[in-house]
């Protein structure tokens, strides 16, 4: 983004800068050793996610309404994955 590192800049260039070193200063942190990961990051996803047979009507009214216009999904693929494996 600068022609030369570390020159000085202003405005917008200044606040885009100072973002940038905040992510990579975010990152850095984020891989160093010892960073404690989170374990679920959404505790009430799991509850979130409709029962079986809610989600085999969506997926079946997906399948006759969408994918065959779209082509979003590799069928065969996504239907031989297992359920469950949340």
């Amino acid at each position: 983004m600068q022609s030369k590192p570390y020159s000085p800049v202003e405005g917008v260039q200044a606040e885009a800068n100072m973002a940038m070193l905040e992510a990579a200063s975010a990152r850095r942190r984020a891989k160093a050793p010892g960073t404690k990961l989170l374990q679920e990051p959404m505790p009430t996803l799991r509850e979130s996610i409709p029962t079986k047979i809610i989600c085999d009507q969506a997926l079946d009214g997906y399948l006759r309404a969408f994918e065959p216009m779209f082509r979003i999904l590799h069928v065969p693929s996504f239907m031989s994955e297992p359920y469950g494996k949340l």
